[in-house]
């Protein structure tokens, strides 16, 4: 498996807009997506963490300071929140387009 760009990603959403758009809540959407994205099993963890942009490498330390017992752990947020930043700013542009549209009319 490898790692979805951000290109990828907004497809995706694009892809899903007018499900995500009818939730009352389409930024939850977010969580739901990242999860779906991570992978579970240790060697995809490491093959995806290894094609990581380096600003989003070691942001476990943004969120715990607590070890776990795998560094495939760490890598595993790493990638959550590398997902999490992109679905949800996909998912923004889609609601901010919405927007944009129901105020022009």
């Amino acid at each position: 498996m490898a790692l979805y760009t951000p290109d990828e990603i907004t497809k995706e959403i694009q892809e899903a807009k007018a499900d995500i758009l009818a939730d009352n809540n389409p930024e939850g959407f977010a969580n739901e997506y990242a999860d779906n994205a991570c992978p579970i099993y240790y060697s995809e963890i490491i093959q995806e963490w290894r094609d990581l942009p380096d600003e989003y490498s070691n942001k476990f330390s943004e969120l715990t300071t607590k070890l776990p017992d795998r560094i495939e752990d760490l890598m595993q947020i790493d990638l959550y929140l590398y997902y999490h930043h992109h679905y949800a700013n996909a998912i923004q542009e889609v609601i901010d387009e919405r927007d944009l549209s129901e105020e022009v009319f």
